[in-house]
């Protein structure tokens, strides 16, 4: 991969990786590797090979996307060995594409390996090399669409677009047309055109979404539909309310994809309660884990959400549950001194005496509560308002945790 991070660093220096800096996004790198191969003088990806780059796309998908460096590779035995690289680094480039991966993202460079490089690794296959730059904790969106947060940062009104393997004047890389003709596996058809929907979705871009429509494409998948329902305009909601009662987050895999929107605070709320019904997120809620259920409590306590609480003890959901740690949501919402989730959370009826696998309460917690959501360490006052809200509700600051300790006093 010598070749990919040489270019990596130049285009570094150059400023043309585009750092995700803004409000929203987080500062930790992601980057892994992959590689495709091809038959001799050959620059066709094979099913296998394609099949590798959609598990690379994958991995993408959970990320906020920077670049991707495709590097073809053509050795010394093979005929016209520059232009050859420089095909296969484009046939792995136009599958990315059709993975729906943005093709601005994507920068190639063909490489005849020479002679003396070849002779130091005689198993080397004619190749192509696939590094990915990008950042974790892409976006506060549904698993496996998080790389769409990249799509809607790029198309942002008056933000200039990043220029790498600047596409000819007659590509407009938001919009679907000239590409979707030439994907022929149904799957990858869904995925392509589910990109783009999600781009007109969290654009709010009425004009795009009725283009893709009309290419009578294959029906949407039930996450796109949650997106339209949650962040779309009234027609992208009206283009997608059959897909919404398909969903059924009772089967495999729907408890993630459910709490992901329970803990987004951007999920509206009229959309949450139109929605939850429709999903059968009620008959779920009584199949929760404990560790689950305290995680459903947790969301609901940081947005303060009183009714959202209420909807939880209603389906079954234990507000005291404890995780493998024995901590229960209380015990989360001291830990970060959250003062109106613990308000909330004692008002439902949390258990305020529960003790974790230490044995320590959310008491033993307060003495050691961590900087809050949006402030910094607590104030001593702040400090004594939480005791206060604890033992008012039945906290007994007497209980030892496993050790013998009593909580730590908070001096009125």
């Amino acid at each position: 991969m010598q070749s990919a991070k040489h270019f990596l660093s130049v285009l570094a220096v150059a400023g043309l990786l585009v750092h995700a800096n803004d409000a929203g996004a987080y500062s930790n790198k992601a980057t892994f590797a992959a590689e495709v191969f091809f038959e001799q003088g050959d620059d066709t990806l094979a099913t296998a090979q394609q099949e590798k780059l959609r598990a690379f796309a994958d991995r993408i998908d959970k990320h906020q996307l920077e670049v991707i460096i495709a590097v073809g590779h053509a050795t010394p035995g093979e005929t016209d060995t520059k232009a050859l690289s420089e095909r296969r680094a484009a046939s792995t480039r136009f599958t990315l594409i059709q993975l729906g991966i943005p093709p601005y993202r994507i920068y190639t460079e063909g490489k005849a390996d020479t002679q003396a490089a070849y002779a130091q690794d005689a198993t080397q296959m004619p190749r192509a090399e696939i590094e990915y730059v990008g950042t974790y904790g892409a976006a506060p969106y549904t698993h496996g669409f998080n790389s769409m947060w990249t799509w809607h940062r790029d198309f942002l009104p008056g933000q200039e677009r990043p220029q790498l393997n600047k596409p000819p004047a007659t590509w407009d890389t938001s919009r679907p047309e000239q590409f979707f003709p030439a994907i022929t596996n149904p799957a990858w058809r869904l995925r392509f055109l589910d990109k783009y929907r999600l781009v007109a979705i969290l654009r709010n871009d009425d004009s795009l979404l009725r283009e893709i429509e009309n290419l009578r494409p294959p029906a949407a998948s039930a996450q796109t539909a949650l997106m339209a329902i949650a962040f779309g305009t009234p027609f992208a909601q009206s283009v997608f309310a059959s897909a919404i009662d398909r969903l059924d987050v009772t089967e495999p895999g729907g408890h993630e994809l459910a709490e992901q929107l329970w803990c987004d605070n951007s999920w509206r709320t009229s959309a949450r309660r139109l929605s939850f019904q429709r999903m059968k997120i009620p008959q779920m809620l009584r199949t929760l884990s404990a560790a689950e259920q305290k995680r459903w409590t947790e969301c609901a306590a940081r947005r303060t959400d009183v009714e959202a609480l209420g909807f939880l003890k209603s389906n079954g959901v234990n507000l005291s549950a404890r995780n493998e740690q024995g901590e229960t949501a209380l015990h989360a919402v001291v830990s970060r001194f959250d003062p109106g989730g613990i308000r909330v959370l004692v008002a439902a009826g949390a258990d305020p005496n529960a003790q974790d696998a230490s044995g320590r309460t959310p008491l033993h917690g307060l003495a050691s509560a961590n900087y809050g959501p949006m402030t910094g360490r607590p104030q001593a006052d702040q400090l004594r308002q939480a005791w206060a809200t604890l033992t008012a509700a039945g906290a007994n600051p007497s209980i030892q945790d496993y050790r013998g300790s009593i909580p730590a006093p908070v001096k009125p």
